[in-house]
């Protein structure tokens, strides 16, 4: 069986979860079937290409250059009518549809597989249904509902129900009809696709994303002598610096926390990344490490004790959660859209989404009392409700 597998960016250009996501399966995928990705233009040229991530040297990779004004990665310094136009092209504009028919009679897939394609333009649906292929769509946001696929306008929620959106869903319901299968991470999700009247015909399926491959839970069980002695106790937040990912609840938050004995590590790049930077000169609690690589990156989550996870929209299934749980490392996070479908009070900590004040209470008990971490990792252990990337890709086939 051949697979192609769309997405608007591919290593090296990572900017959410669902890259994150892709370099994680991708290598035990293409073990199994023929794999092709296919995405929009990347920062390192050259297609068609394998990609130069050693995990990821098998893929082999096609660009569509032609898809939009420029690129999803390249969106920050454009003026505001130039980045209206973008939108425009990429909701009506069919630029890429000949290109990427072009592509899949070349490669000649059994199965298209799409996850975002915000840049390559949804006109990219409608081509996939010309070629008669089976299309099988994962839901990583709600993009097809809304054109804010996070469902706010700054810290505005802007419901699925508003008038502007159910114009924009008359197009995209229209464009999804041919999809034959549907994932969803989470049932929240699927859910709320459903409710809005997409995907009527096709079948439907909850499928979890994998647990990251990082350290091993069996050896982060307890906290080590130095932080039960009344040692620092380490906070991590990893996400893009925006402000529905709740950095701005998590700096507010920190500022109500008068226990001294913690360090915050905030990892992430993105619009408020100067706000960040001024707290963390200000409060010497703050470390702020920037973009950090995948290797540093596994190296914070080992030495944390707590993930904080303040996102203020509708999450559907965060990788980073995923990734926490794989290192052993309880979650605090908001009681937002499917995290609840993976965190507990069992085996973490749920806060009320943007209280900085009920984020401040939580994080204070918690390093009062910080026995409360190894008996959060213990039910984490017996209780992970995420498979494997082996269990995943196999359930995915």
């Amino acid at each position: 069986m051949k697979v192609a597998v769309i997405n608007n960016l591919f290593y090296p250009d990572e900017y959410g979860g669902t890259e994150t996501y892709l370099r994680c399966i991708l290598p035990e995928l293409s073990k199994r079937t023929d794999t092709v990705v296919i995405t929009g233009r990347r920062s390192a040229s050259g297609s068609p290409t394998t990609c130069s991530d050693d995990n990821q040297s098998s893929l082999h990779i096609r660009e569509l250059t032609d898809t939009n004004l420029y690129p999803l990665w390249n969106w920050r310094g454009h003026p505001m009518v130039e980045r209206l136009l973008w939108h425009a092209v990429d909701l009506w504009g069919g630029l890429g549809e000949a290109s990427l028919l072009d592509c899949l009679q070349e490669e000649q897939p059994d199965v298209v597989h799409t996850h975002n394609i915000r840049g390559l333009s949804l006109s990219m649906f409608d081509g996939i249904k010309s070629s008669g292929i089976s299309h099988v769509h994962t839901l990583h946001d709600f993009f097809l509902i809304s054109p804010l696929s996070n469902l706010l306008l700054g810290d505005i929620p802007i419901p699925p129900s508003a008038i502007f959106n159910k114009l924009y869903q008359t197009r995209t319901r229209s464009l999804t009809d041919s999809i034959r299968t549907v994932i969803g991470p989470s049932q929240f999700i699927l859910d709320g696709h459903v409710a809005q009247h997409f995907f009527g015909t096709a079948r439907k399926y909850v499928l979890r994303l994998p647990s990251a491959p990082a350290t091993s839970l069996d050896r982060r069980l307890v906290l080590g002598p130095e932080r039960l002695g009344g040692g620092e106790l380490m906070f991590l937040f990893a996400g893009s610096l925006e402000r529905s990912k709740g950095v701005l609840v998590f700096l507010d938050a920190i500022k109500q926390v008068r226990n001294r004995k913690a360090a915050f590590h905030i990892v992430g790049r993105g619009t408020l990344e100067k706000t960040v930077l001024s707290a963390a000169r200000n409060d010497p609690r703050i470390r702020f490490h920037g973009y950090v690589s995948r290797e540093g990156l596994h190296d914070l989550y080992t030495n944390s004790d707590v993930f904080v996870f303040p996102s203020v929209w509708p999450e559907n299934a965060p990788m980073v959660i995923s990734e926490a749980f794989a290192a052993g490392v309880p979650i605090a996070a908001a009681n937002v859209g499917g995290v609840k479908e993976l965190v507990s009070d069992g085996n973490g900590w749920l806060i009320r989404p943007g209280s900085s004040r009920d984020l401040a209470r939580t994080l204070e008990e918690i390093i009062e009392d910080p026995q409360s971490i190894p008996i959060k990792r213990r039910a984490l252990l017996e209780t992970n409700p995420l498979p494997t990337v082996q269990d995943h890709v196999s359930r995915l086939l």
